[in-house]
């Protein structure tokens, strides 16, 4: 009995020191790991106040002038982390620097009808943070996607050590007159989203309304009329009518009810939201 009772009483110290060994790792791990995140964050913090950080999000226009510009760069087509995407270019256009086809492989090859081909294009990843050399100043650039109640909004975060941002003012100044030189002669065509906004869906080259033929009088008769409407916001609002104008257009396949649209559209300096009233949703 007093040998059982011995045996029992070592045991017991033995697992008393081990399981006091243990929460003194536990807490000295506890410890260290507190200490290291506390040093993280401050050190992140540190650095982040040298930052100026603009942020740009998906539909609104500034957010599509930096993609355009980021696309005119060559650090952003040779970034380490990328996804691969695919689009169409018109045969003699200028492609970005993130394109790339087959150098051995014939152009004309690659052309198809309508005078387009599609290219390979490197789109920097998404989550990973980019750096670009601009103006004297090491940007950081990241492409984030956030999700909010009605879906994802896509972002992109730009941070540069300056005293001011007067550096981000002239990069979105020379990102907006890039944009609007390249689109001078281009319309962009949108379509709906999932979540009520407007999705980019590509850009056309605007058609001279000479190029659409239809009878006598009826194209100087609706550019004139959607003339006079754009000029006259003031005066809808001033009678409270809500400024709206609708023109419903009529033919067979192939009369020129799309062409119309897009020689209109490129007439009036707009761009094309297509809505299909067949569609869910």
């Amino acid at each position: 009995m007093d040998l059982i009772s011995n045996v029992f009483t070592s045991g017991l110290g033995m697992g008393t020191g081990v399981l006091s060994d243990t929460v003194k790792l536990v807490i000295i791990g506890g410890t260290v790991e507190t200490a290291r995140r506390a040093a993280s964050n401050t050190w992140r913090g540190f650095l982040d106040s040298f930052f100026l950080t603009a942020h740009f999000t998906q539909n609104d226009s500034p957010y599509e002038w930096i993609m355009h510009w980021l696309s005119k760069q060559p650090a952003w087509g040779r970034s380490r982390e990328f996804d691969i995407t695919t689009r169409t270019v018109r045969k003699g256009t200028d492609t970005s620097a993130g394109d790339f086809w087959d150098e051995d492989e014939d152009e004309d090859s690659t052309v198809n009808k309508g005078g387009s081909r599609s290219t390979i294009a490197f789109m920097p990843a998404q989550d990973t943070t980019h750096t670009i050399y601009y103006r004297g100043h090491w940007l950081r650039i990241t492409r984030s996607k956030r999700n909010v109640d009605y879906g994802h909004v896509r972002e992109i975060k730009i941070s540069v050590v300056a005293r001011n941002n007067t550096v981000i003012k002239q990069l979105v100044l020379e990102a907006k007159k890039m944009y609007e030189k390249d689109a001078e002669h281009r319309i962009h065509v949108y379509i709906p989203d999932t979540w009520g906004g407007w999705r980019w869906n590509g850009s056309r080259v605007k058609r001279p309304l000479e190029s659409v033929v239809l009878e006598s009088g009826v194209k100087d008769m609706l550019v004139s009329d959607c003339k006079d409407f754009m000029n006259s916001e003031d005066w809808y609002a001033e009678r409270g009518i809500p400024y709206r104008r609708g023109y419903l257009l009529y033919g067979v396949p192939g009369s020129g009810k799309s062409s119309l649209v897009h020689a209109l559209a490129g007439e009036l300096g707009l761009n094309i939201y297509a809505l299909s009233l067949s569609a869910k949703g």
